[in-house]
């Protein structure tokens, strides 16, 4: 996913979540704190397997994850869906 994208599973269920057209969900401090922590974390990690990588190598990996994602989910969707 990137900006300017919608998310990977907008308008379509989640796990177990059903389809409610619903958009709005609202993020605790507890999450906020977690994702901040994961951001400081990961920030090193994305550094050096990015410097070890040219851009071309992250784009081709990039739309091989997005691919395996859209096939995972096409996947477990209902037969009507």
């Amino acid at each position: 996913w990137s900006p300017g994208q919608p998310p990977p599973h907008q308008g379509r269920s989640i796990g177990r979540i059903p389809r409610t057209g619903a958009k709005l969900l609202a993020c605790t401090e507890a999450g906020y704190w977690a994702i901040r922590r994961i951001s400081f974390v990961a920030h090193p990690l994305r550094n050096r397997i990015g410097a070890q990588l040219a851009t071309d190598e992250l784009r081709n990996t990039l739309m091989t994850m997005r691919h395996l994602v859209a096939l995972l989910e096409a996947d477990q969707r209902p037969p009507n869906d």
